[in-house]
């Protein structure tokens, strides 16, 4: 019943997970955040960070896919959009195939009733699917990469449910349109009262040609019914798909640049048998976040440790850069 829900949602769902900005010459500027935005979850797969995991990742646009092709004026307003990738299209364009094949196949078998219902199953979910159709919009960039080699550096610290850390080294003109959120704002083709108008002529389309196929001859009927049943499926397995599959990620280049002692943060190195120096804790992968950043500020504005006194004269003190 999720077609005919008439309740849109105004931005992407977002994912539960602590991120820290920390900009200026003394990294003590420090802007936290208890949730991602959907984009960042995607293309980092933060879902699938190790327990007590650590890497540093570097992200830069990809200068040859981001001019000029992702970017429509909306309400006269240049915006930069993120594009379904080809995945998602080619679904999209085998189930018109499935449709046109289905109405070929009723004019063959002279079956006009089949032939009107499949029509009026076309109709009413393109007009529901252009009613619930939006785009990811966010300011354009209009100076292109020129101001973006004259960009401010900004580094994120992202920590997981599962204590994992990730820390992201970008600009302030990536961290704005990427991890500000404002990319994950839903903008949608039809506002107001021409939606309604839509859905509505949709559903009273589908329910006619529910009717109209019960009048069909038996061939058309397990058409209709096989073709049903292939697209449902096919669209249960395309949903089990990462996210990031579903999205053309290509204006985004990233880098892993994690250093190599801090590459397998999340096991337990051979040490000695009464040795706790190598076994996977929290803090010792917080000391690798805090190593690569230079700074503690935001361990303590960020609350990445418990607020007592010992903590920060002891430890935050001792590991002090």
């Amino acid at each position: 019943m999720q077609l005919f829900n008439a309740a849109r949602p105004a931005q992407l769902p977002q994912t539960r997970a602590a991120a820290s900005e920390i900009s200026g010459p003394s990294l003590e500027d420090v802007d936290r955040r208890e949730t991602v935005g959907y984009f960042v979850n995607a293309l980092h797969e933060l879902d699938k960070m190790p327990r007590r995991g650590f890497r540093v990742l570097k992200v830069r646009y990809n200068h040859q896919n981001r001019l000029s092709r992702d970017v429509e004026v909306v309400r006269n307003f240049k915006m930069a959009t993120m594009s379904p990738s080809r995945l998602v299209r080619g679904v999209l364009l085998l189930g018109f195939c499935l449709g046109l094949g289905l109405i070929i196949a009723a004019a063959l078998w002279k079956d006009a009733p089949a032939l009107v219902s499949i029509a009026l199953m076309g109709l009413a979910s393109s007009l529901i699917g252009y009613a619930s159709s939006w785009k990811t919009v966010h300011a354009y960039n209009e100076t292109g990469p020129a101001s973006v080699n004259s960009a401010a550096p900004v580094t994120v610290v992202i920590k997981t449910r599962e204590d994992g850390l990730t820390v992201v080294r970008c600009d302030d003109v990536i961290y704005d349109e990427l991890y500000l959120g404002t990319l994950d704002c839903c903008f949608y083709r039809t506002q107001g009262g021409r939606c309604g108008a839509l859905m509505a002529t949709g559903s009273v389309a589908l329910m006619i040609s529910v009717a109209m196929l019960g009048n069909s001859t038996w061939k058309s009927q397990l058409s209709v019914v096989v073709c049903y049943v292939f697209l449902n499926a096919l669209h249960w397995t395309v949903s089990l798909l990462p996210r990031r599959a579903f999205w053309d990620l290509s204006r985004y280049h990233v880098d892993d640049i994690t250093p190599a002692d801090a590459t397998n943060a999340h096991q337990s190195a051979p040490t000695g048998a009464n040795s706790l120096e190598g076994l996977t804790t929290t803090s010792r992968t917080l000391w690798y976040a805090i190593r690569e950043v230079g700074s503690t500020a935001w361990v303590e504005e960020g609350c990445y440790v418990p607020p007592t006194e010992d903590w920060k004269r002891c430890w935050l003190r001792h590991n002090r850069l």
